[in-house]
């Protein structure tokens, strides 16, 4: 007789609820036994030090989510009612396997954007825009005389650009939210077009938001790992300042981006009127190939940005510190590597499985979003954190930041 099964009856399963505690009890002794457990407990320390750290990815990702509302509320998709929050329609998911398919390119991208931008930028860019280009705090000033230092012949056609790319990140939402009374007087095809030359320019200065963040939140992990006491203006200035060393890795991932998605974008839109299996065939390559291939990359000089950021160096010397730390620490990093993707994972299974089970823009659908955007955005700056602690730690104390 087979396990599990009655004589002469159907197979008996477990309750669900041995195999909800069978798979916490495996979580458990899986977060607490690997190597990284220690670096993964201080950055929840780090986290508790500074809120802010996921504060600042909870509010992004917010604003983001309420673009998304406002959107589909122009379009009378979204409505918002009493019976609609207290009458939840019936669920039906989909099947676990469809759920897992759709889950593990966003779960690779969260892992990706640990070791560049963990979390999306817009719409706050364009207040980050606005702000940058009055020239809040000396930002723009502070960017200027850095990139001058640095990129010597080049510090006028970058820093041009970066004026023009806040200027399209300044618009971009406003272009969003008001496209529909814009097709008044301009056609279609024209006003798409145009969004997608817009959305190419804006993502460029939205990466380097990204970037900024990114660096701040790491110099606010950096002053708690040494014990000091900074104020968040200085480690704002220093942020500023250490962003421009950054940039130049973000730089390349920008121009590859630029060749591997946005340009494909932009011809797909250029073609609206022509051949409909083109624009398809472009967007799976994107989703198949561009972006998967990105994260791969950025996963494979995962330490790049730190070493830059910490130690100001050129960037063929923090290639060279990336390839000592990885033959050094592989095996840790590999750790972190791998409770990051199952934890990222298993939200974005549980995210499709359950906002598919309700219609698109239903109130449970919208709120089940909204509770999977804050559940990672507190990740992504938990396995940050833990990143920066993971990294100190094995490559040492090394030259000091000054604030």
């Amino acid at each position: 007789m087979n396990p599990g099964s009655v004589e002469g009856g159907p197979r008996v399963w477990p309750a669900p609820w041995l195999l909800v505690g069978a798979g916490l009890a495996g979580y458990v002794l899986l977060l607490v036994s690997n190597p990284v457990f220690p670096f993964l407990l201080n950055g929840l320390r780090a986290l508790q030090r500074h809120p802010r750290i996921w504060l600042w990815f909870g509010a992004l990702s917010g604003s983001y989510f309420l673009l998304q509302c406002i959107q589909a509320y122009e379009l009378g998709f979204l409505q918002i009612g009493v019976s609609d929050v207290l009458y939840w329609p019936a669920f039906q998911p989909e099947t676990e396997s469809i759920a897992a398919a759709k889950a593990w390119l966003p779960a690779l991208d969260g892992v990706a954007g640990l070791f560049q931008q963990a979390v999306v930028t817009f719409p706050a860019s364009a207040l980050a825009a606005f702000l940058f280009l009055v020239n809040w705090r000396n930002a723009r000033t502070t960017t200027f005389s850095v990139a001058r230092k640095r990129l010597e012949r080049w510090r006028f056609p970058v820093y041009f650009g970066v004026l023009l790319c806040a200027v399209a990140a300044l618009l971009k939402p406003l272009f969003a939210v008001c496209i529909y009374l814009l097709n008044d007087f301009i056609g279609a095809v024209q006003l798409l077009q145009l969004g997608a030359v817009l959305d190419a320019c804006s993502f460029q200065f939205e990466a380097l938001f990204g970037t900024l963040i990114q660096v701040y939140l790491v110099l606010l992990v950096y002053a708690w790992l040494r014990g000091l006491s900074v104020s968040s203006d200085r480690v704002f200035a220093l942020a500023i300042k250490r962003s421009v060393h950054a940039a130049r890795w973000t730089g390349l991932f920008l121009l590859a981006g630029l060749v591997l998605v946005h340009l494909p974008l932009l011809t797909t839109y250029a073609q609206l009127q022509g051949d409909a299996d083109f624009t398809k065939a472009v967007v799976q390559y994107i989703d198949q190939i561009a972006r998967p291939l990105l994260d791969v990359v950025l996963i494979l000089f995962c330490s790049v940005q730190l070493s830059l950021v910490f130690h100001n160096e050129a960037l063929s010397d923090a290639l060279g510190m990336h390839a000592a730390f990885v033959r050094a620490h592989w095996y840790r990093l590999l750790w972190f590597l791998l409770v990051a993707a199952l934890h990222f994972f298993l939200l974005e299974w549980l995210r499709h499985f359950l906002a598919t089970g309700f219609p698109e823009n239903s109130f449970p659908e919208r709120l089940t979003t909204l509770l999977a955007l804050e559940a990672k955005a507190f990740l992504s700056a938990w396995f940050l954190a833990s990143w920066v602690c993971l990294y100190r730690g094995c490559t040492g104390a090394g030259p000091a930041v000054r604030f």
